[in-house]
């Protein structure tokens, strides 16, 4: 499964697990439902315990790390987020578990962004700018280019700026692509 398709699924756990700790909170207290909202809340947990564990990305396992502390603060704070009419009350523990909650989302958000954005191509204006610029050669090795490829040059394939262009032959832009993803995967 690809890096982006396990960021997916990992938020799709963040949510499932931040909806069903309230709902899980609710129907103990009331015995109702009991069941499915202890089963909702471990498939939402498994999911997140499942992600945290395959991804490599320090700051995404930081927000989550931010996010399952505020829902075990309101998990084990639960009982007191509820009054004699089944409402919700919001308290110091409630108030403090949604920050944390929301602060791990909003960090996650942020720098899973970089990660989702969509690909974007150059222009073929800048292409032939670059190619004359460079003689037709290879930024890297400096070899006549007979097929080119054009690269960012710093890995943000949203950012279409001249100034981020380089023409390389595809040995040098497959090694430069490998040097990159095992940098990363340290």
């Amino acid at each position: 499964m690809r890096s982006s398709q396990r960021g997916i699924v990992g938020f799709f756990g963040i949510i499932l697990a931040i909806i069903a700790t309230p709902l899980l909170i609710k129907s103990l207290k009331n015995q109702e439902f009991v069941f499915l909202s202890i089963l909702l809340w471990f498939v939402g947990v498994a999911i997140l315990i499942w992600w945290f564990k395959r991804e490599k990305n320090l700051n995404l396992k930081f927000a989550m790390g931010i996010i399952f502390t505020g829902q075990i603060v309101m998990f084990v704070f639960g009982e007191r987020y509820i009054d004699d009419n089944n409402n919700f009350i919001f308290n110091r523990y409630l108030l403090f578990s949604l920050f944390l909650i929301g602060f791990g989302l909003l960090y996650f958000l942020i720098k899973s962004r970089k990660r989702f954005a969509i690909r974007q191509y150059f222009s073929n204006e800048i292409k032939h700018q670059i190619l004359r610029e460079q003689d037709y050669k290879c930024a890297s090795c400096k070899k006549f280019l007979n097929v080119y490829d054009f690269d960012h040059i710093d890995n943000d394939r949203s950012n279409n700026d001249y100034n981020n262009c380089q023409a390389l032959c595809p040995i040098c832009h497959a090694l430069k692509t490998r040097k990159m993803k095992k940098n990363s995967s340290k």
